[in-house]
């Protein structure tokens, strides 16, 4: 059995291709995509949580397959200050804030 055959034990989807209609393909490959989105922006959540709670890089590697702290550090971490910053971006505007403002209130956290 070779590797494609041994990741798609649910559904066989090597074997069901020749049956379905381009536009179903396509349409499998859109709900694919969006699927792979959602999980993405999840696990990137879930990480943002685990930081937030003291939980060490070295940790949040060893339950992303095994990684490194130092590659889940580089993956991760700009995301979670882009999302930070965003928040902080969204917070000022509801509260009518300038920049200098803003930057002030961010120095304090």
């Amino acid at each position: 059995m070779d590797g494609m055959e041994e990741r798609s034990n649910t559904g066989d989807v090597m074997r069901f291709s020749g049956s379905v209609t381009n536009e179903q393909v396509v349409e499998a490959l859109r709900a694919q995509h969006e699927a792979t989105n959602l999980a993405k922006w999840t696990l990137e959540q879930i990480v943002a949580v685990a930081r937030r709670r003291g939980i060490s890089w070295a940790e949040i590697g060893q339950a992303l397959g095994g990684i490194t702290k130092q590659a889940a550090q580089r993956k991760y971490a700009p995301v979670i200050a882009a999302a930070r910053k965003d928040e902080e971006r969204k917070v000022a505007e509801l509260l009518g804030l300038s920049d200098e403002e803003a930057e002030t209130l961010r120095s304090w956290g």
